[in-house]
């Protein structure tokens, strides 16, 4: 489970760094065809620890850290209908 883990990232990584030509910026209907593609939580925690936004490298996930986070992403999303749910009653 672990080594697909690390593979997807390595994939996303690779993707992001390939796409990252400034000239990869098509547009259709005013919405930039870059922005609207990879919105997958994978994808935007790769891409923040890449560009870094002026963090310190201490501060960015390691690709273990991210690893180790996907059943807590996948858990959160699933249980967030779940908790309206309980509410509404």
């Amino acid at each position: 489970m672990r080594e697909i883990g690390f593979q997807l990232i390595a994939s996303k990584k690779e993707a992001i760094l390939s796409s990252s030509s400034p000239f990869d910026s098509t547009e259709k209907n005013g919405i930039n065809a870059k922005e609207k593609k990879d919105k997958d939580i994978l994808s935007l925690i790769v891409r923040s620890n890449l560009e870094g936004g002026g963090e310190e490298e201490e501060q960015r996930l390691s690709d273990e850290q991210i690893v180790d986070q996907i059943p807590t992403f996948l858990v959160a999303g699933e249980l967030s209908p779940y908790k309206e749910e309980c509410f509404e009653f």
